[in-house]
């Protein structure tokens, strides 16, 4: 009797624990449980096919969208690239400075900046255009100079040769002195600083705006008229960037070369008649040789001069400028790093004697009051002490490589 009771109650278990299906229906209890049974599974089932579906049905979509679109372009691509090409503007004009006049039955524009300082067209008659205010010639922006870029006007080489870092400087006969060339950089940030810059110092020292300036044509055409020689700004990314950051159009090592050239061509297009550009900061990008070759190969194509501020003494921009036959030239001091006056006197005596050893040198100044000041002083005696003050282009080339 217990072996068979033991027996019966294992049976009971094992029904108890089987799986109910249509083999094991044998009374009305395990009916309603498989009933139920199947009602909760209901939902997992459907819930899956419903996934499946809608997995399948995006997948669809996706495949469809990406062929019409690779069909598509296929179709258009070539057309649509031609009329952007088309709709760029173009347009070929002889232009002059403002204030500035076209030879005689000429066909001529003059680039009339506007109260921003952006350009205008208006054609006039007249004769060529020459500098004024404090003696010699600078020669009209030219025509043939000029091609139009996505950022307004850009420099080139003419088609007989001229190229525009020599049509725009200043004419200079040297002599057998020792040379010094002044460049205040930063100009036009400051407009009453700029302006008293153009005011008071002599033709012969060079100003080179930035591209940032308010009103920057009327700026350069206003420091033209008085006879100085103009250059632009070029900001490029200093060692301790971002945090010195030079502003939004700044050459940066980091960033493709389409990136960097693009930023070049807007900085070029902010102003015309001006010799050439100078960097501002650019310690890590100058001594960055794969950054600073393409910039300068543009730059030589578009018949620039390049002066390096020497703002690392690991910078390359001389050695490479010079391979490429660049016109070039370096800062040897700037002169006003420390703005107090008994430190710019003290370089300014420095940069002498640095001219009298290699018979030439550079200085580089901002616009500071006090510069501006102690500079006026200094150049009242720089002939009597057998100096002769030029403008940058007129050193073009004639420092020691480094």
């Amino acid at each position: 009797m217990g072996r068979r009771a033991d027996d019966g109650a294992g049976e009971a278990d094992a029904a108890a624990t089987a799986p109910i299906s249509d083999d094991n229906l044998t009374t009305e209890d395990d009916v309603t449980d498989w009933l139920a049974e199947s009602a909760e599974d209901q939902p997992t089932r459907w819930s899956g096919r419903i996934f499946l579906a809608a997995t399948f049905t995006l997948w669809l979509i996706l495949a469809g969208g990406l062929g019409g679109l690779i069909g598509w372009l296929l179709m258009n691509g070539p057309d649509t690239i031609a009329e952007r090409e088309a709709a760029r503007p173009r347009m070929s004009v002889a232009i002059t400075l403002p204030g500035a006049k076209a030879a005689n039955d000429s066909d001529v524009t003059t680039m009339a900046p506007q109260d921003d300082g952006a350009i205008s067209m208006a054609a006039v008659d007249g004769q060529a255009a020459t500098g004024g205010g404090k003696g010699g010639d600078l020669a009209g922006v030219e025509a043939d100079l000029y091609e139009d870029g996505l950022h307004g006007f850009l420099p080139r080489i003419a088609a007989d040769g001229r190229q525009p870092w020599q049509v725009y400087r200043r004419p200079t006969k040297t002599d057998k002195r020792p040379r010094i060339a002044l460049l205040f950089t930063d100009m036009g940030l400051s407009q009453a600083n700029s302006a008293a810059a153009v005011r008071d110092l002599p033709s012969e020292v060079s100003l080179s705006f930035s591209a940032l300036a308010k009103g920057l044509e009327n700026q350069v055409a206003a420091a033209r008229r008085d006879g100085h020689e103009v250059f632009l700004d070029l900001p490029m990314e200093p060692s301790d960037y971002p945090r010195s950051d030079p502003g939004p159009y700044t050459l940066l090592t980091s960033a493709s070369l389409v990136e960097n050239l693009d930023r070049l061509e807007w900085t070029l297009a902010q102003a015309t008649g001006y010799v050439g550009v100078v960097t501002k900061m650019g310690g890590r990008f100058t001594a960055d040789n794969e950054s600073m070759m393409p910039v300068l190969e543009a730059l030589k194509k578009r018949g620039l001069m390049f002066i390096d501020a020497r703002a690392s003494s690991r910078s390359l921009a001389i050695e490479l400028a010079t391979t490429l036959a660049l016109p070039r030239a370096y800062g040897n001091a700037v002169i006003d790093a420390v703005p107090a006056r008994a430190d710019i006197e003290r370089r300014l005596a420095a940069l002498e004697n640095r001219a009298r050893i290699d018979g030439v040198a550079v200085g580089l100044a901002s616009n500071y009051p006090v510069t501006l000041a102690v500079v006026k002083a200094w150049l009242a005696g720089v002939a009597q002490r057998n100096y002769q003050l030029v403008p940058v282009s007129a050193v073009a080339d004639g420092q020691r490589g480094r």
